[in-house]
């Protein structure tokens, strides 16, 4: 689904470690372990309206909005 809506865009990188990694998967650890790894990109979390508004009950969510811009993109339909 990603290679779709990136369209083979090269300014986008695809990672599968949240599969890689196995169990319960926190938006907070793959944002720290890509600002970890990565740390002079900035980071961007794109998410649905609905997501944005239900951030305060995700882990750690403070953290997140340190580690990452969120952009809220309204889903077709």
């Amino acid at each position: 689904m990603l290679e779709l809506a990136t369209g083979g865009n090269p300014a986008f990188g695809i990672l599968d470690d949240e599969l890689q990694r196995g169990g319960v998967s926190w938006t907070i650890d793959t944002l720290s372990r890509l600002a970890a790894d990565r740390p002079s990109d900035s980071l961007h979390l794109i998410l649905g309206p609905d997501s944005l508004a239900g951030l305060p009950g995700w882990r750690e969510p403070r953290r997140i909005l340190e580690l990452a811009d969120p952009l809220a993109v309204e889903r077709a339909g």
